[in-house]
């Protein structure tokens, strides 16, 4: 029998559903507080607490606080704090009408010093998010969790294609894939490498192959998900979130994201126009590095990036180091052309100065936005990404790949880890004097490893059920309860 847990955790897939009354029974949850977005589907229950996601500032601020903020907090969570602030000031709108550095400040204080009470309070010991920690009322929790040493668990999303279940992977922090995965990696490879038998691999990582492998024909690539609201969809969700706003009387807040929603298609439109005029065209014929740029802000650059969610600092150390042949060809995400519905303007991660800076550097290109990555894929010497699909589908066409944030390939052979400028040196030279091919049998073993913490699952977002994805349903809610289990109880 585990300890008794009092536990925290975003649970998107109904906290009112059998599957969730089983994992808090399997855990021994003696008292639990959900993150909701719906609270009035929530199910009054002894010991089961909810706390609105989508809460104004003066709810924090109004919390009866018994343990204040000291140095020694502080000091803990001191290395998060760039990445907070930065997940602050993205979500800033939510709770202020104002842009200022002091009141994103503010706002991170309010939330650190609301959040870190509640933990000690309720004597939180266990944090569980079935998404990422990417807005401040579940990133702000997770770092307090990891400078406590409350385990956490994450769900993360790896590769997934049109039509199929999503891929995800639980994950005991955003830098790690679990614990024990180096010692199941060795395992698998002493059981099958000198074994001509083939290496047996859940379906949901099979798919990968037909997904990537080029001896397979008619393979479906992993696609960007786009929104396909008829316009009385469109109305209602804006209309939605509005009421958010008109609920919590915060009609500055509202009137400022109304008029940004306003500005941004049109901002985004004019921006985007001066952008394809910096493009270049594409020689394939150079020798170059591929630098696919992300969409942000997502997730993917924030938090998983970490320091490299400022892209422009992975694309300078690349270009200081590569050899004087060597290009680097630096390439915008396309669903800035084609997403549509997007609710946020490109203002929020770019600038013209951003290309300028890009284009400045040596050997560095600004290529054509709409050229086929599969194209510059073949070609290239390798690729470099931040936490990129474009890496893990590079790795199966045997180009090394240079990774500066968190992703669940990291670990795979051909992969370098980029931290610092020394990791970037070293991980370039032994690209230009090593060949590096395919090895199906070296990525069987490596998706091998990280099995047993793959979970598929249906999708809740309509993004992706508009695209196919399956809905989530009652045995796909019991399969994450079921490794959410196992890996509390191999770990915690």
């Amino acid at each position: 029998m585990m300890e008794e847990i009092k536990l925290l955790t975003y649970w998107q897939y109904d906290e009112n559903s059998q599957e969730f009354n089983t994992l808090l029974k399997e855990l021994n949850v003696k008292f639990c507080t959900c993150l909701s977005e719906n609270i009035s589907t929530f199910e009054k229950r002894k010991n089961l607490k909810h706390i609105y996601l989508y809460n104004g500032l003066k709810y924090y601020e109004n919390a009866e606080i018994h343990h204040e903020l000291d140095d020694e907090i502080i000091s803990k969570i001191y290395k998060y704090e760039r990445i907070a602030m930065d997940i602050v000031n993205r979500w800033r709108r939510s709770y202020t009408s104002k842009n200022t550095y002091a009141e994103i400040k503010r706002i991170y204080y309010v939330l650190l010093r609301f959040w870190n009470n509640y933990i000690l309070e309720n004597k939180i010991n266990m944090f569980i998010l079935t998404i990422m920690p990417h807005i401040p009322c579940t990133y702000i929790p997770y770092i307090l969790c990891k400078a406590y040493g409350i385990p956490t668990i994450l769900q993360g999303v790896i590769p997934f294609s049109k039509g199929k279940k999503i891929n995800y992977i639980l994950k005991p922090s955003i830098e790690e894939i679990d614990i024990n995965w180096e010692q199941r990696y060795l395992n698998v490879k002493k059981e099958y490498m000198q074994n001509k038998n083939d290496i047996p691999l859940a379906n949901e990582l099979n798919r990968y192959f037909e997904q990537y492998d080029i001896s397979h024909k008619g393979k479906d690539n992993v696609i960007f998900y786009n929104e396909k609201n008829n316009l009385t969809e469109i109305v209602n969700k804006y209309f939605s979130r509005a009421r958010i706003y008109i609920k919590r009387n915060d009609y500055k807040v509202l009137i400022n994201k109304l008029r940004y929603l306003i500005s941004t298609r049109a901002e985004t439109a004019h921006f985007l126009k001066q952008v394809e005029k910096m493009e270049e065209n594409v020689d394939l014929n150079r020798k170059y590095y591929f630098f696919a740029l992300h969409l942000q802000p997502e997730a993917t650059t924030l938090p998983n990036g970490g320091t490299f969610a400022d892209q422009l600092m992975a694309i300078r150390i690349l270009a200081k180091n590569l050899p004087a042949d060597t290009y680097l060809y630096v390439k915008e995400h396309p669903s800035y052309w084609i997403q549509k519905n997007r609710l946020e303007s490109v203002y929020e991660s770019r600038s013209i100065d951003f290309y300028h800076q890009i284009k400045s550097l040596r050997n560095v290109k600004l290529i054509k936005h709409d050229f086929p990555s599969q194209d510059l894929l073949k070609n290239c010497v390798a690729v470099a990404t931040i936490t990129g699909t474009v890496g893990f589908e590079a790795l199966f066409l045997g180009k090394p790949v240079l990774i500066f944030g968190h992703t669940f390939y990291e670990n795979y052979p051909y992969a370098f880890p980029i931290k610092t400028v020394s990791e970037c040196k070293n991980a370039i030279a032994k690209i230009t004097s090593h060949k590096f091919n395919f090895d199906i049998k070296e990525m069987k073993i490596y998706l091998k490893s990280i099995e047993k913490y793959v979970v598929p699952l249906g999708a809740n977002e309509k993004s992706f059920q508009d695209n196919g994805t399956p809905v989530v349903d009652k045995k796909d809610r019991q399969n994450l309860v079921d490794k959410i289990i196992s890996f509390a109880r191999e770990y915690y």
